[in-house]
């Protein structure tokens, strides 16, 4: 039987328990509404409300009145300060004084909220985040001397809420913003833990993008500015890009050379990852990676190993639209080499090029499966063309005239050729078809020899031809020499920088002037050889005479 007085003692307890919650509730709520009734004023206050209407009512949906002042500081201090001075009456006629104290009280409006939510909770790490941001960007708007003499009243929380959020981006953004501002006044021994600060920061291509013209005013020269971007392609290419706007071309060459060097060492290790991909099974990995190559590396001899590779090891299935641009780009350069009898890529390799991309000519397509080996596809083709004989036929009919010829077909071989547009009917490439053809005897003397006047040493800027927007020269070289010299018919007075190729690899690159003569330095084998000229930043660039060095041992 049980006893009463502990009966009623347990009932008493449970009852004093149950008013005890219902106090605490209704305590808390009169808290929450108190404190959201506070946010909705200043929400309300501020012109948040009107201008982002669905943001504000989110935040009036929150829960926590804590994760609703974080959410006010933030809208304060990042969308609605572009709006503030506009929703205010009369706002045109507002001075610049006014237009500044307006943007201070919202951020200090801001920096407030989030001191609260510090307080009440001190690991969130945004509340450290947005108070030292505000308190910044309060100071900065009119280089408030605070923004120095009280530095660590906007430093230090930041600080705190990249060490509470080691993961996060976005409090290093903030440190590195405001360490460019104040860079002429860190000592020595703050810079090394800035530039930190700031190369991590710039791992965000879209950081680095914003950041880099005002690092490149505080750093000291192109060394201390180059060394702390991140050695990536990527990050390369957005240095040499802002480089190119601002007309700073010696500087674009200096960071397009340490463009070229992360682009090898990143083939390097996507083809390491295409190769882990396949061993553990993960196809779709594996074909993004070989689409990262084929868009990464530029067509030129130096790279087209590492593109064989990356598309002999593709599994088989849909590609990107990246993937399509970048082999486009691989399949009409490598279409140019084999037009002139060079080969850098397996025959496999054309065929799946080919394949990825669906905006081929019909020519193109041709020749490319022609030069895959795969003549009965080429010939299905060429079978339903009655235009031949037309300028965009003409690579065609000279690669297959080629292959004719080497399968000693000589009378379809002469056929071709004799159809082939006469765009190409005096090219080098198809003057020795036609020697070859002819039965002259090419192993007692060269086959240029046949041609007269076909070789040289020097050669007119008449001679040049144009082709997607890319300057091709095609010469024959009647004796061995050192090198070429070539001379610059026209240059903007800006200046320029241009890629040279020879034989289909990259020799040189560099900024030129007006009235620039190149000397390309490296061994000449006679006979036959092609150059390239495009631009990669500035004005267009029209190149002149190519002449041959002599060989320093004739």
């Amino acid at each position: 039987m049980s006893n009463p007085i502990i009966s009623f003692v347990v009932r008493g307890a449970f009852v004093v328990a149950v008013a005890t919650l219902i106090v605490a509730t209704w305590q808390g709520s009169r808290q929450r509404s108190a404190a959201m009734a506070e946010i909705a004023g200043i929400l309300e206050a501020t012109g948040v409300t009107d201008a982002f209407p669905s943001t504000a009512r989110r935040l009036m949906r929150e829960l926590d009145p804590q994760w609703a002042r974080l959410g006010t500081a933030r809208i304060l201090a990042t969308e609605s300060r572009e709006t503030s001075v506009s929703d205010l009456p009369n706002a045109e006629e507002m001075t610049l004084a006014e237009t500044v104290e307006r943007l201070q009280k919202r951020l200090d409006i801001s920096g407030d909220l989030a001191a609260q939510v510090g307080g009440e909770r001190p690991a969130v790490w945004q509340a450290s985040m947005w108070r030292g941001a505000t308190t910044y960007l309060s100071w900065s708007i009119d280089r408030d001397p605070r923004l120095l003499s009280r530095r660590s009243e906007w430093e230090l929380p930041l600080l705190r809420a990249a060490e509470l959020a080691p993961g996060r981006a976005q409090p290093r953004r903030f440190l590195a913003a405001a360490y460019l501002e104040v860079w002429p006044v860190l000592t020595n021994d703050e810079i090394p833990a800035a530039k930190k600060t700031l190369s991590t920061a710039m791992d965000d291509p879209m950081v680095l993008r914003a950041f880099i013209g005002p690092w490149l005013a505080q750093a000291s020269d192109l060394d201390e500015a180059f060394t702390i971007i991140p050695d990536d392609p990527v990050s390369w290419s957005l240095v040499r890009s802002h480089f190119g706007r601002v007309g700073d071309y010696p500087a674009f060459t200096n960071a397009h050379n340490r463009w070229e060097l992360s682009v090898e060492r990143k083939l390097s290790e996507l083809l390491n990852e295409i190769k882990r991909s396949l061993a553990g099974g993960n196809p779709s990995t594996a074909r993004r990676i070989v689409a990262s190559v084929v868009s990464l590396a530029p067509p030129d001899a130096r790279y087209a190993d590492n593109v064989a590779e990356a598309m002999l090891r593709r599994p088989p299935g849909p590609g990107s639209p990246s993937e399509a641009r970048g082999s486009k780009a691989w399949l009409r350069w490598s279409l140019e080499a084999a037009r002139r009898g060079e080969s850098f890529l397996p025959p496999a390799v054309f065929d799946r090029l080919a394949a990825g991309i669906n905006d081929l000519s019909e020519a193109e397509r041709a020749t490319a499966l022609l030069v895959s080996g795969n003549i009965n596809g080429a010939e299905n083709i060429e079978r339903r063309r009655e235009d031949l004989n037309t300028e965009a036929w003409a690579p065609y009919c000279l690669n297959k005239a080629r292959l004719l010829a080497a399968r000693g077909d000589r009378q379809d071989a002469r056929a071709m050729l004799n159809r082939m547009h006469r765009s190409l009917r005096s090219s080098p490439a198809a003057e020795q078809i036609a020697v070859d053809l002819s039965g002259t005897d090419t192993e007692t003397q060269p086959w240029w020899q046949s041609v007269p006047g076909l070789a040289s040493t020097t050669w007119s800027g008449l001679q040049w031809k144009w082709r997607d927007r890319h300057a091709w020269l095609d010469f024959v070289s009647e004796e061995p020499g050192n090198g070429l010299i070539l001379t610059l018919d026209v240059v903007p007075k800006t200046g320029a920088v241009i890629e040279i190729q020879l034989d289909f690899r990259g020799v040189w690159t560099g900024a030129v002037e007006p009235d620039q003569e190149i000397e390309l330095d490296m061994p000449m084998a006679p006979g036959a050889h092609t150059l390239r000229v495009r631009n990669l930043a500035g004005g267009r660039v029209v190149p002149g005479a190519v002449s041959l060095r002599e060989n320093s041992n004739s």
